[in-house]
């Protein structure tokens, strides 16, 4: 009967240190917080230009994997801080992922941001076309589009380029007095900064249209300098703005996870635990039964 209790005390002991290394790997691993992952670059803003855009970033924590989603896409493996491929005008995101050492798969927050590499288009037309006019008041009629970032300013040119003004489709204007044509041209720029051609319309001023042979050139083309950059619009703690529809779609549209990385490391260790436990267990009821 002795030699029972000491088996029974021998192996509740074994089961004891058993159970208290389990617990101890438990809370080793879920001490660890999980790595905060910090998309630096892209910003949420509209690039001008498709090729080059960044992607850089910052990860808290060791990491054996690092991966990156683009507009939805399957991860792409990288090793550290990349220059995107060439993207089309228009919205884009991007996810990056990091696998810490205990094999838990952390997302970012999904960035957005926009491409626009095309400059706006319009034009201008006078008295809605009409060829002549006895006034030097007329009313311009003007268009543009821009389908990435929208049209958000224009300016123009009598002698001299006026101030930039909020787009409008229609506007009043007054020529000096003087019988004869009568030369305008528009420029427009979009959301990004962009641009557009100068666009021209005439009229003539009296009440005999003689043949235009005075048409004079057209304002010199401005220089990239000269065209303003927009403000990155830079979000708190890694959010970003996003559209309604993207927001929408943002389930669909973020990976996700790789189910080869998303089994922990630590969960065979325990599950061996466990089954040797069980195995001791066993042996030692048939043991004391036996006896």
């Amino acid at each position: 009967m002795r030699k029972k209790k000491v088996v029974a005390i021998f192996v509740l002991s074994m089961l004891a240190a058993m159970l208290s290394s389990a617990f101890t790997i438990l809370s080793v691993r879920t001490s660890e917080t999980s790595p905060i992952i910090m998309i630096i670059h892209p910003q949420n803003t509209t690039y001008t230009v498709s090729t080059g855009i960044p992607l850089t970033f910052t990860i808290d924590a060791s990491i054996v994997w690092i991966g990156y989603s683009l507009n939805g896409q399957p991860n792409i493996t990288i090793t550290e801080n990349i220059t995107l491929p060439t993207l089309e005008d228009g919205w884009h995101s991007v996810v990056v992922y990091a696998n810490t050492t205990y094999g838990e798969l952390t997302a970012s927050t999904v960035r957005y941001f926009t491409v626009d590499t095309t400059a706006p288009t319009g034009s201008i037309k006078i008295n809605d076309g009409e060829v002549s006019t006895i006034s030097t008041q007329v009313a311009l009629s003007l268009s543009a589009e821009d389908a990435t970032s929208g049209v958000a300013q224009m300016r123009f040119f009598y002698y001299n380029y006026t101030d930039w003004e909020d787009y409008s489709t229609s506007k009043f204007w007054v020529f000096n007095p003087g019988d004869g044509y009568k030369y305008i041209y528009v420029q427009f720029r979009d959301n990004a900064g962009l641009l557009s051609s100068p666009y021209r319309a005439h009229i003539f001023l009296g009440t005999a249209p003689v043949s235009d042979t005075t048409v004079p050139s057209a304002p010199v083309t401005i220089t990239p300098e000269e065209t303003p950059q927009p403000t990155p619009n830079t979000p708190e703690k890694g959010d970003a703005q996003k559209t309604p529809e993207e927001e929408k779609q943002l389930e669909e549209t973020t990976p996700s996870p790789l189910s080869s990385q998303s089994l922990p490391d630590y969960v065979p260790e325990l599950a061996g635990m466990i089954i040797v436990m069980l195995l001791v267990s066993a042996v030692t009821v048939l043991i004391l039964r036996k006896r």
